[in-house]
């Protein structure tokens, strides 16, 4: 109020100036009045920019505190958020170890159960989910068993080479007896082996390489879960491996020799054939090379 008090009073002195000057010259009153309404007009105008301005300003203030706001609000939910997040980590966490437990349980429970199938009657279930659940409980123990007997590596001596002919992938006769003079390492597996199925890539490779012994794999068709020759070659053709030589025991007969219980077990044959090394579990390119560097 006080700036627009001081502006009427600097206009009327302008106004009373103009009036006395154009008096003094006896100008025109006509051209006095067209420079008052000028000077109103521009005191106007300079006043409806000013308010124009504030009202900009408060505007501007407004938006600021809005947008604090905003701030505020966004990182509330962020927090809420990450809290809501690890809660479900946690929730995800306890489910899988609960899982685990109950598991365990059931396994425990299962070994209980498969002790006691033999010949005694199943009295709480039906007689062919009996024999089923005995079956894999059975295999269970089994495969216990041989996990145990992975921990340690076998020498086979014999004064006479064990000689074998099995048919590779093309149907060709591969024999182990040509061999003779150069060390074999041969990899028994199956493919619903996962372990199995994760060394082969590796494998592949070193197969390629420009090796002093022989590698080869071998798998038994029909035999412990293993599917048929020919699906076997089919599937195994689509995983696109080119270095790695598969032989067919069809029969068994190889695989029962070297006393196979478990998926992978390594054999690894001496130059003259009569020393073999059985080795249980996964072995990897550099165990390999170790092994072959042993034997003679």
């Amino acid at each position: 109020m006080k700036k627009k008090t001081l502006g009427l009073l600097v206009g009327a002195l302008v106004t009373t100036s103009v009036l006395a000057g154009y008096n003094a010259k006896g100008d025109n009153m006509a051209s006095a009045k067209a420079a008052i309404m000028e000077t109103k007009a521009d005191k106007i105008k300079d006043d409806m920019m000013k308010d124009k301005s504030d009202k900009m300003m408060d505007g501007d203030m407004k938006k600021g505190k809005s947008d604090k706001k905003m701030k505020m609000k966004k990182k509330k939910a962020g927090k809420k958020m990450k809290k809501s997040d690890k809660m479900m980590k946690d929730n995800m966490k306890k489910d899988k170890s609960d899982k685990m437990i109950e598991d365990d349980n059931m396994m425990q429970d299962d070994m209980k159960n498969g002790k006691s199938c033999g010949k005694k009657k199943c009295k709480s279930d039906s007689k062919k989910n009996c024999k089923k659940n005995c079956k894999s409980n059975k295999m269970m123990q089994d495969d216990m068993k041989d996990s145990k007997s992975m921990k340690k590596d076998r020498m086979m001596n014999n004064k006479e080479m064990y000689d074998f002919t099995l048919k590779d992938l093309d149907g060709n006769d591969y024999k182990l007896s040509d061999n003779k003079g150069k060390k074999v390492y041969m990899k028994f597996w199956a493919s619903w082996c996962s372990i199995c199925l994760t060394g082969l890539e590796d494998l592949d490779k070193l197969a390629g390489e420009n090796n002093d012994f022989e590698i080869v794999t071998v798998v038994a068709p029909g035999k412990n879960r293993e599917m048929d020759t020919a699906a076997f070659k089919k599937w195994f053709k689509e995983l696109g491996y080119k270095n790695l030589k598969v032989l067919f025991d069809e029969t068994g007969e190889v695989t029962e020799h070297y006393g196979v219980k478990v998926y992978p077990t390594s054999v690894y044959v001496s130059s003259n054939g009569t020393d073999t090394t059985v080795k249980a579990g996964h072995n990897s390119n550099d165990d390999i090379k170790d092994t072959i560097k042993k034997i003679k």
